[in-house]
C-alpha cells in the first residue's frame, strides 16, 4: 500500500507538471523530455549491468508496444493541458476497462458475461464524466484514448514478459520512445528557460518513478488491494488542480469515477475468484 501511494503522488507530480508546463510548451517537447529523460535515468543502470540483461530479437514488438505508449502519452499530455487535473486523471481509471477489450482482441484471453456487464457499466461511468451529447471538447476524447492506447501498450508488454524482464520493456520503450518523438519536438522546438528545464527533468523522473513504485506494488499484493489506494490520487488531484489551477471539478466527475472505481473492482473480485 505505502508503494502504491507513493507511485500514486509520482504520477499526480507528473501529472501536475505536465498540466503547468502545457500552458507555454509545445505537446511534442514535453513528451519528448518525458522519455528522453527515462532513457537517461536507464543507461547507467545498463552500462554498469552490461547489455546482456537487455538482449533481443522481438524488436517488431518493442516498437509496436513504444508507438502505442507514445500516443497513449501524447494524449494524456494534450488532456491535460486542456481538462481539469482530476477529471483527466478519474478518465486515466478506465485503462484496465480497456484492457478487457485488448486482452480478448490482441491475447486470446476470454471473459465471462459478468465480466463484459462490469466493463459496460464501467464506460457508463466514462460517458458520466464526459457527456458526450453536452460537452464534445476533443481533450475528453483524448483522455479516453490515452487509456485505450496504454492497455494496448500494456497487452504488448504482457507478451514480452514472457521472455523479457521487466527493465528490458522499460529500456527498449524509453529507447523507442525518445527516438521517434524527437522528430516532432524538433519541429516545434524551443528552448527551455532553466526553470522549465528543470521541471521537464522532474516530469521525466516522476514518471520512472512512479512506474517503479506500482511495479513494486503489484508485486506484492493483489489488483483489487491497490485499486482503492491507487483511487487515492484522485482527490489529491482535485485539491492540486482548485490550489494551483483554481480548478473546481463538477459532482458528476467524482460519480462517473466512483462507477469506474465499483466495475474495476468488481472485475478484480472477479479474476480472484475465478482463480480458487
Amino acid at each position: 500500500i505505502l508503494w502504491m501511494l507513493a507511485g500514486g503522488a509520482a504520477f499526480t507530480l507528473m501529472g501536475t507538471l505536465i498540466k503547468y508546463l502545457g500552458q507555454t510548451m509545445p505537446i511534442t517537447l514535453i513528451v519528448f523530455f518525458r522519455m528522453a529523460v527515462a532513457l537517461a535515468l536507464l543507461l547507467p543502470w545498463i552500462l554498469w549491468r552490461g547489455f546482456s540483461p537487455v538482449k533481443t530479437k522481438e524488436f517488431g514488438l518493442h516498437l509496436k508496444r513504444s508507438i502505442a505508449g507514445l500516443l497513449s502519452l501524447t494524449c494524456l499530455v494534450f488532456s491535460l493541458s486542456r481538462l481539469d487535473l482530476a477529471t483527466a486523471i478519474a478518465i486515466s481509471f478506465t485503462t484496465p476497462l480497456w484492457m478487457i477489450l485488448t486482452a480478448a482482441v490482441m491475447l486470446n484471453e476470454t471473459s465471462g458475461p459478468r465480466r463484459w456487464i462490469a466493463t459496460a457499466i464501467g464506460f457508463a461511468g466514462v460517458l458520466v464524466i464526459v457527456r458526450p451529447d453536452i460537452d464534445s471538447d476533443p481533450a475528453m476524447l483524448a483522455a479516453v484514448a490515452s487509456a485505450f492506447f496504454s492497455s494496448v501498450s500494456l497487452a504488448y508488454v504482457k507478451i514480452l514478459m514472457n521472455t523479457h524482464s521487466a527493465m528490458a520493456t522499460t529500456f527498449y520503450f524509453s529507447f523507442f520512445g525518445t527516438i521517434i518523438s524527437i522528430f516532432p519536438a524538433a519541429a516545434d522546438w524551443m528552448t527551455p528557460t532553466p526553470g522549465e528545464f528543470l521541471l521537464l527533468v522532474a516530469t521525466g523522473a516522476a514518471g520512472v518513478g512512479g512506474l517503479y513504485c506500482a511495479a513494486r506494488a503489484y508485486a506484492q499484493v493483489e489488483a483489487t488491494v491497490i485499486a482503492p489506494v491507487d483511487f487515492c490520487r484522485l482527490p489529491v488531484a482535485a485539491l492540486i488542480g482548485y490550489i494551483i489551477f483554481s480548478e473546481i471539478p463538477d459532482a458528476l466527475t467524482f460519480v462517473g469515477a466512483t462507477i469506474i472505481l465499483a466495475s474495476i473492482l468488481y472485475i478484480g473480485h472477479r479474476e480472484r475468484s475465478s482463480k480458487f
